[in-house]
């Protein structure tokens, strides 16, 4: 997905309390539950200009931790 297309497929809440906390550069905590699709959540980050870092318990299934690990790491900075 292009930049640009973010606002056609994503709507943030609130976002602008993020943005405003992260420009403070002190660090922000998000805390959100485990609902709906946030394995997106990192993405979004991206996306909004926020990097993010998350914790996961690794699945006990491999290939769908490996996959899911993919996923959530594809847009990171190396």
């Amino acid at each position: 997905m292009k930049e640009k297309d973010f606002p056609r497929y994503f709507h943030v809440s609130g976002m602008s309390h993020i943005i405003n906390a992260f420009n403070k550069n002190k660090g922000v905590l998000v805390l959100t539950a485990h609902m709906g699709n946030w394995e997106l959540l990192t993405a979004v980050a991206a996306m909004t200009g926020c990097p993010a870092s998350i914790v996961v318990r690794p699945l006990d299934f491999g290939p769908l931790q490996a996959f899911f690990k993919e996923y959530r790491t594809r847009l990171a900075e190396n």
